[in-house]
This record gives structure tokens, sequence and C-alpha cells, in this order.
């Protein structure tokens, strides 16, 4: 448990707080992290009822998360937030008149582009070098790669697939945690990896797979919205970052974006491996495509 941060705390941001957080973290406490880590600038100035409401909680679990997290009260925490907001130069009003400016002049598709780029920009905010570089590591050494996600998620799924195979890597797409999961996940071992999506909630099912697959030493990597934070335990990369503000659309581009720097990022550095086998694929396309004109 963190000791009381007080009122000149510089332990870094709230996202790093709850990372480091050893404990057990609820539904509950994971709904009014996600709402905080979304949107700081909303979040350091409202009261706890009032992040609880817009998390979708219960009034009360605001300050019981704040004392989890090691913080005196909500108003600590809520003071630490607006130190982040300044240090990162959020301007709150700034984002109010925005959002208005779209509900009043803008039309749907022009506040939705508006919310998807920025999104975008801030994905070097939430994920660092480190855990890109971490990631690509990971599936360079594995000799299969399986890719897990269900939902809005299977998309990623089949394109991370598609792309990890035509670059030459041994990718499983699932789509379905069933049986098909528990077989796939037999045939995995240690210095294999496994690819996570979840968003908005991690699954029990999905939170099994990704434990067992850590006990077996396979490498495991979430990508994720701002949710993947509060997982544990912790698989061993987090690529967790915020699609979109509470109220917004929640952008797939995000993780899309996610999911294509991971493939660029193995072909700069897999040794000409991802290179060799778009050359090679190409090649085959070729041949197939002169038999069919004979």
């Amino acid at each position: 448990m963190l000791n009381n941060p007080g009122p000149n705390s510089s332990r870094g941001d709230l996202r790093q707080i709850v990372e480091g957080f050893e404990g057990r973290l609820s539904d509950t406490d994971r709904k009014l992290a996600q709402f905080l880590l979304s949107d700081p600038a909303q979040g350091s100035y409202l009261s706890a009822n009032e992040a609880a409401r817009n998390a979708g909680t219960h009034p009360t679990s605001a300050v019981r998360f704040a004392r989890k997290l090691g913080f005196g009260n909500y108003t600590d925490l809520r003071a630490h937030l607006r130190r982040a907001v300044l240090q990162y130069d959020i301007d709150s009003a700034a984002r109010m008149r925005r959002r208005l400016s779209r509900m009043t002049e803008g039309g749907i598709l022009d506040a939705l582009i508006e919310s998807e780029v920025r999104a975008l920009r801030a994905i070097p905010k939430h994920v660092t070098r480190d855990r890109l570089d971490a990631g690509v590591q990971a599936l360079i050494a594995a000799n299969t790669v399986m890719i897990m996600g269900t939902g809005h998620a299977s998309v990623l799924v089949d394109l991370l697939t598609l792309r990890l195979r035509r670059s030459g890597y041994l990718a499983v797409g699932l789509t379905q945690l069933d049986w098909q999961a528990r077989d796939a996940m037999a045939r995995l071992g240690a210095g294999d990896a496994v690819v996570a999506f979840a968003f908005r909630r991690i699954s029990r099912r999905l939170a099994g797979f990704l434990r067992y697959a850590g006990k077996i030493g396979v490498k495991t990597i979430l990508i994720s919205d701002l949710v993947g934070a509060t997982h544990r335990p912790r698989p061993d990369v987090v690529l967790a970052a915020s699609r979109g503000d509470i109220g917004e659309s929640q952008s797939l581009t995000v993780p899309m974006a996610l999911c294509n720097t991971l493939v660029l990022e193995l072909a700069r550095r897999d040794g000409g491996r991802s290179v060799q086998a778009l050359d090679h694929l190409a090649d085959v396309r070729q041949r197939l495509r002169n038999l069919q004109i004979e």
C-alpha cells in the first residue's frame, strides 16, 4: 500500500500510481480509474460524488478508491490530478469550449474526426517507447503468437493475425474464448507470445488465459484502453491508450495504430525476416496469377 501522498507529492501521475498498486482493484475501482485517467482535467475539478456519478459508480466509491491508492481522502487525489493537469498544460476551460462548439456548430462527422485525431495524438503520452520495444522483442523471439479478442476487438485480431502471417510469423487468431482457445493454449510454451485485446473491461475468461500464459513462461501483451492499467496480474507488456474521452465515440483507430506500429517496428528490427516474407508472398501471388492466365 502506498503511503499518504500528501499535498506535495511528486510520485508520478495517477496512471503510474494505479499501475504500481499491488492490491486488488474491484470493478468499481476500474471504472473510476478509467474515468479519471481518460479525462484528468475534468476529474481534477469534480467532487467525489460527481466523479463517482460520471464513472457510473456509488457516490462513496471515489473516497474508498482514493484511500485504497494511499491518499488520505479524495481531496488529496483530486489535488494530485490537478497538478498533473497543470504539468501537461491541459486547459479544461478550452476543452469544454471546444466540446460545446462541436455540439452547437459542427456535425457528427466533424466531431467524430476531431475525437479520433485527438485520441491518436495522445497515444505517445500513454504508450512509452520502452513498452513498444518490449512488445516487439517478445514477438520477434516467439515461435508462435496467439492473438485473442472478442466482440469489437475481433476485427483487430483478424488484422494483426493477417499482417503477422504475411510478415513470416506463425500467428493464430482467436475471436472466441472457447474450447478452441484452450486447445490452442495447450500448444504454447515458454518463449511464445500472446497478444490480447480488451476494451472497457477485461473478462474473467480472458484474464484466466493471460494468467495461465504467464505461469507457463509465455510472454503476454495486452492492447487496451486505459482499463489495461488496472489489470492484475500485470501482463509483461501493456499498451494502453485512451480511445476517446468519456461520452465520446470509443475509437478502434487507436488500437489499430498500435498494431500497425508493432508490425512496422518488427519489419525494422527482425533482420529482414518480414521483408523477405513479403517478397516471397509477392512472388507466389505473381506465379499464381500467371498460372490462371495460362
